[in-house]
């Protein structure tokens, strides 16, 4: 092995360490200029109490200061956020989403019977229509336990106020609703306020945010004129008002759940009015309490731009994705047919090429996002053929730069995709191979078509340093007993790419991504015992195994070393295991 090759290998190990040590280090820094979250509780009373207004299908387009004054003006003064109300269904409808809220986790409801009256002799209140939505949610198999909101509630008396949304989720899992008022209370310290356009929402909401302790803002659900379900989905409007005027405001909406600002959701609800009566939710919720991510000016321009980009990405997927593979297939066919032509020299010049250019692509469609592409043009074809273009673009800077080779295109893309998941993935949502807001399965870390190219890309260069290291090495000087002295280089390169891309991946802090985990730590632990010289025995695919296990069981326990609000599902489950 020349030297020049040595030093070029021991160069890519240390620049993918300072690349990814210089992430780390920059998102620390970006976070240090902000107090921590700040929650939204306290002790309500009746006289304050916790009302919730769930808009049929508000978007921040709603929302205007001629219109809407009294909301345009708790926007303005409040903190704000964009909601992902889907249930277990999508198109989710504001009866899937009420609930949700009182699942605190992702339910649906349909055709509901009517609640039946006091029967009297102090008997409360029925609501036959939670066993019905108990039902049609257990399908799912979410967890979610329609009623659980005034279940945790411990028998506090629940007001609803408008839609059949809001008597569901105002009733027990038992179907019991109301609930009781404290002694000398006079009004009940929950309401639930449905309310069905944006101008019925204005007229509650300035009748109750002077006597509210804690008051939240929704839209629920997608719905044209009729109240049925329409596409597309939206992402809808978020605001949250608090009888503390010492908190800093305005500033944008986050949750435990999303880990990303102004994002929050519509499972986080009953969490957060829980919160504010100190009651710890259930494990059937998955939600998380709302926080103030940081403090800054209200801008809904933001807001209606990430809508654009979220009613954008099914377009983008599918007038991208689609044609790549097709055009990948039939290249290769193309040289397969070259090659059986005796043409192998320029057969193998354009799968060579084919190749080349399908490498670069993923990381050429993240970087893409850096651009608003969904506003160039009027949307549709004009539109997708714009991100085509800057796709196109993207990919003969990435060939250029890595000089054609697939081996470097894969050190990139690790690079790239690392340093995005470091800096809080701000090129994974909404991004043509990311994840969507509107479908939220997931806000933070790597989506699934970007784990498989960041796994891909980070073992690919594994590989390549160290076989440029171990290059050289005498076939016969690994002894059965320990590593060759000539293999140490190349296991410690694998074993430092290895370290970084797991905590990349799986760090609760980060990816938060289990199922990364339990694929990247055997891979790479067998991908260093061949490094080593070592032959693959039963033993070793066990021991691989435990060694995932065990990294998961490290980062469960960094989970539940950090706040409640702040765990991903990991530390959560863990919390239930040893509850």
């Amino acid at each position: 092995m020349s030297t020049a090759r040595r030093r070029s290998a021991l160069l890519l190990v240390v620049a993918l360490v300072a690349v990814f040590v210089s992430g780390l280090l920059g998102r620390a820094q970006a976070a240090q200029p902000f107090s921590p979250p700040t929650g939204l509780e306290g002790p309500p009373s009746a006289v304050h109490p916790v009302v919730v207004v769930g808009v049929d299908g508000l978007t921040w387009d709603q929302i205007d200061p001629r219109t809407t004054p009294t909301l345009w003006a708790l926007a303005q003064s409040r903190p704000s956020g964009l909601l992902a109300g889907r249930g277990a269904d999508e198109p989710t409808t504001a009866l899937d989403a009420w609930a949700s809220i009182s699942a605190g986790n992702r339910a649906r409801a349909h055709d509901l019977p009517e609640p039946l009256p006091e029967s009297g002799a102090g008997s409360p209140a029925q609501d036959p229509g939670v066993a019905v939505a108990q039902r049609q949610t257990a399908p799912a198999r979410t967890g979610a336990k329609v009623g659980a909101l005034a279940d945790a509630l411990g028998g506090r008396c629940i007001t609803a106020v408008g839609g059949r949304g809001a008597q569901l989720a105002a009733a027990n899992s038992r179907g019991q609703v109301g609930g009781q008022i404290s002694p000398g209370s006079s009004a009940c310290p929950v309401v639930l306020v449905q309310s069905p356009n944006a101008a019925a929402a204005e007229t509650e909401v300035a009748s109750r945010r002077s006597s509210a302790f804690l008051l939240l803002v929704v839209g629920l659900g997608d719905v044209d004129a009729d109240g049925k379900a329409s596409k597309p989905a939206h992402l809808h409007a978020a605001l949250a008002d608090e009888a503390d005027d010492s908190r800093p405001s305005p500033g944008r909406l986050s949750s435990g759940s999303t880990r990303r600002a102004p994002y929050v959701q519509a499972i986080d609800i009953a969490p957060t009015v829980l919160r504010a009566f100190g009651v710890v939710p259930p494990p059937s919720m998955v939600g998380q309490p709302w926080t103030l991510s940081d403090v800054g000016s209200f801008d809904p321009a933001a807001y209606r731009q990430a809508d654009e980009r979220a009613h954008f990405m099914p377009t983008a997927v599918l007038g991208v994705v689609l044609p790549l593979v097709v055009v990948f297939v039939l290249v290769l066919g193309l040289a397969a047919l070259l090659a059986w032509r005796g043409r192998r020299e320029l057969a193998w010049s354009v799968a060579l090429w084919d190749s080349r250019i399908a490498a670069a692509i993923p990381l050429a469609t993240f970087l893409a996002r850096l651009f608003p592409y969904e506003s160039w043009g009027s949307g549709g074809l004009p539109t997708l053929a714009a991100l085509w273009g800057l796709i196109l673009a993207w990919v003969a800077v990435i060939l250029l730069l890595c000089r054609n080779r697939v081996a470097w295109v894969a050190v990139a893309t690790a690079v790239g995709l690392g340093l995005d998941v470091l800096l809080g993935a701000p090129l994974q949502l909404h991004s043509v191979l990311g994840y969507s807001a509107l479908v939220a399965g997931r806000f933070a870390g790597l989506g699934n078509p970007a784990f498989g190219a960041f796994a891909a890309a980070v073992l690919l260069s594994a590989m390549l340093a160290a076989g440029a290291l171990g290059s050289g090495a005498p076939s016969d000087s690994v002894p059965s007993d320990g590593v060759s002295p000539h293999r140490t280089r190349p296991v410690l390169a694998v074993a430092g790419i290895a370290l970084l891309a797991i905590v990349v991946d799986g760090a609760p802090i980060f990816g938060s991504d289990v199922g990364g985990v339990l694929s990247l730590v055997p891979a790479f632990a067998l991908l260093g015992w061949a490094a080593a010289g070592r032959r693959v025995r039963i033993r070793t695919l066990l021991g691989a195994g435990l060694a995932a296990v065990a990294v998961l069981v490290v980062f469960a326990a960094l989970d539940l070393a950090r706040d409640p609000d702040s765990r991903t599902h990991l530390g959560r489950f863990a919390s239930d295991l040893l509850a």
